[in-house]
């Protein structure tokens, strides 16, 4: 045993971006509301998941996929490129409210992420539509006891 007063030891830990650990009692539809996204597409996400409500215990699920951040993107050009929000862009990606405000207006939503910064998305794999336009809705949630 390590005496604590006169030993001290480093631990790395690694946490994947994008991804949760099932826990005792989760489906895709309690992990999509944790997340924000829907079960479908956290499914989409993760192919090999055949019960969407019997989950493996401790098993990873994958939540978004990594995706660049171009040299002109823009949060609201990086969202809309995959169908989602920029709100959503901000829930999924915390660190990005410590990065510096480049806006001039009171938006608060135009930080300064370097190009190649790898932000986390969940591309919109089930869009409703008007017309030829995809409407994304963050409260849009599928009942997944009905077939779609």
């Amino acid at each position: 045993a390590l005496d604590a007063e006169s030993s001290s030891c480093c631990l790395a830990i690694h946490v994947l971006k994008c991804a949760t650990c099932s826990l005792p009692g989760d489906s895709l539809l309690s992990i999509a509301r944790k997340t924000g996204a829907r079960w479908q597409e956290i499914l989409a996400l993760n192919p090999s998941i055949s019960d969407p409500d019997a989950l493996l215990i401790n098993s990873t699920v994958e939540t978004g996929m990594e995706a660049k951040f171009g040299m002109k993107d823009t949060i609201l050009a990086f969202a809309a490129r995959y169908g989602t929000t920029m709100n959503a862009v901000f829930r999924w990606n915390p660190e990005l409210v410590a990065m510096s405000d480049i806006s001039v207006s009171e938006d608060h939503f135009s930080r300064e992420v370097p190009a190649g910064h790898e932000l986390c998305v969940v591309p919109n794999s089930c869009p409703r539509r008007q017309g030829n336009v995809a409407i994304v809705q963050k409260e849009d949630r599928i009942d997944p006891s009905h077939p779609t």
